[in-house]
């Protein structure tokens, strides 16, 4: 079945702010690389 709206916006959401906190903190504590360096 077709999702919602809601659904989708909810989805891209979670996903932006699960892409940042690595982007930003997992990264550098995971792997030892700055990628904004």
């Amino acid at each position: 079945p077709a999702g919602t709206l809601r659904g989708d916006v909810t989805t891209v959401l979670i996903g932006v702010v699960v892409w940042a906190i690595f982007a930003f903190w997992l990264h550098q504590a995971l792997i030892g690389v700055n990628p904004m360096a």
